[in-house]
């Protein structure tokens, strides 16, 4: 009689061992051995051969302008707003021609293919850029025609225009929604003002979203691969050989549209 209460906890004990281990084996394998999902492929950076069709534009100009009551009159000289661009790579184009990109105090972007717009700004110390883009709005890389200036608004004209001295790097592209293709790919460019690069010299800093910078010494354009659906910001920093920032840096955002699946 006694070793009956120890039998019967044996035996007890083995039939829920028994029992439980199956549910033990089944939570294993639908956590311990399920592997998470693999993290999706960084962008890639690629440069873009100089477009032949460059040389085309190395006497463009664009320096004089005015302003007055919301409209903003350009003057560029030894190029043609609206001329098209003859294909060259593999960005989507526009049918808009060559355009002027103006920003103010590279906070807003807009293009215009025609030399006087409406474009109001308020009263007050801005920092006004322009400068020319092709078909494809990759920026035309002429010093000459590249445009800052140091203004002062009163009463809707302008007060004061002085030139931009310091070097600076200004944003162009990516901007926008791009609904993308497997293999298509997405332009990244920039405009200097008052600088030139060179592995000795200042280089400019690329970031995409909180990825590894890229740098690049030659002014000319990338192309961005690989891209994943959704919101992105690619982030400009102009620095001299020593890695040090001469300029706030300055960044666009732009997003990615997933394809339909039917298309």
């Amino acid at each position: 009689m006694l070793l009956k209460p120890p039998f019967f906890i044996a035996t007890f004990t083995m039939r829920y061992f028994l029992w439980i281990m199956p549910l033990l084996a089944i939570s294993w394998i639908q956590t311990g051995c399920t592997h998470a999902p693999a993290a999706p492929p960084p962008a890639v950076l690629r440069a873009v051969p100089t477009d032949p069709t460059t040389p085309a534009y190395a006497t463009a100009l664009l320096q004089n302008y005015t302003y007055a009551t919301g409209r903003l009159i350009f003057n560029p000289q030894n190029i043609r707003l609206g001329s098209p661009t003859p294909p060259k790579n593999q960005f989507q184009r526009t049918n808009k021609g060559v355009q002027l990109h103006i920003s103010l105090n590279q906070t807003t972007h807009d293009w215009s293919n025609q030399n006087i717009l409406e474009y109001p700004i308020e009263d007050g110390d801005h920092q006004l850029y322009a400068f020319m883009v092709d078909s494809y709005k990759e920026s035309i890389k002429v010093p000459q025609a590249v445009f800052g200036k140091s203004i002062t608004v009163r009463q809707g004209r302008l007060a004061r225009s002085h030139p931009i001295v310091q070097p600076m790097v200004l944003y162009n592209m990516p901007l926008g929604q791009y609904t993308l293709a497997p293999n298509d790919s997405i332009l990244v460019d920039f405009v200097l003002l008052n600088t030139t690069l060179s592995p000795e010299g200042n280089q400019v800093e690329l970031q995409l979203d909180d990825q590894t910078p890229w740098t690049t010494t030659e002014w000319q354009p990338f192309s961005l691969h690989q891209l994943q659906p959704g919101a992105h910001r690619m982030r400009l920093t102009l620095r001299n050989a020593a890695g040090q920032a001469l300029a706030a840096p300055v960044e666009g955002n732009f997003e990615v549209i997933a394809p339909a699946e039917n298309q």
